[in-house]
């Protein structure tokens, strides 16, 4: 049976494959109209900026770490991303609030990354 935690558990993941693949089309479908990204260095972007700077990368692993429900529409999902930068494994640490749509469809609306 897939549950809720398993959907959004399997969205995260798929999040890193999509990112390495330079996705764009899966993150148009994903990122909620009013979405917000925290990079690493800082810099806060918005949906139009994320989407314009999409392009294939190193190879990601994603470990969930916590799927946190608030209702039945929103959730918030802590995840490591393993990810080879300068000839070195990295770890980067993502937070990350979804909304859940009328159609049961999960949209990400804010998303906070880090380095650890």
């Amino acid at each position: 049976m897939n549950t809720v935690y398993e959907s959004l558990e399997a969205l995260n993941v798929e999040i890193g494959n999509a990112e390495s693949r330079g996705d764009k089309a899966f993150f148009e479908e994903l990122l909620a109209s009013s979405f917000a990204f925290r990079r690493v260095t800082g810099v806060v972007v918005d949906r139009k900026q994320f989407l314009d700077a999409m392009a294939q990368g190193a190879p990601r692993t994603t470990n969930v770490r916590a799927i946190t429900f608030a209702g039945k529409a929103r959730a918030v999902v802590s995840c490591i991303v393993t990810m080879e930068v300068q000839g070195s494994n990295k770890d980067f640490d993502n937070l990350r609030m979804f909304i859940r749509t009328d159609d049961g469809r999960w949209k990400l609306l804010a998303w906070a990354n880090e380095a650890v």
